[in-house]
């Protein structure tokens, strides 16, 4: 079962998007943008 836990990045632009970690068995699967992300944020390349 894959949960979707959500978190955030933190990286250089300070906005601090939202983001979902994809978690199976303990392990990150994948990391998508939130569902319930504002608009004009967004995951970048960062």
């Amino acid at each position: 079962m894959i949960n979707k836990i959500p978190v955030s990045c933190n990286k250089d632009c300070g906005a601090g998007c939202p983001l979902e970690a994809h978690v199976e068995d303990g392990i990150i699967k994948k990391i998508t943008d939130s569902s319930f992300k504002k608009p004009l944020m967004h995951g970048c390349l960062k």
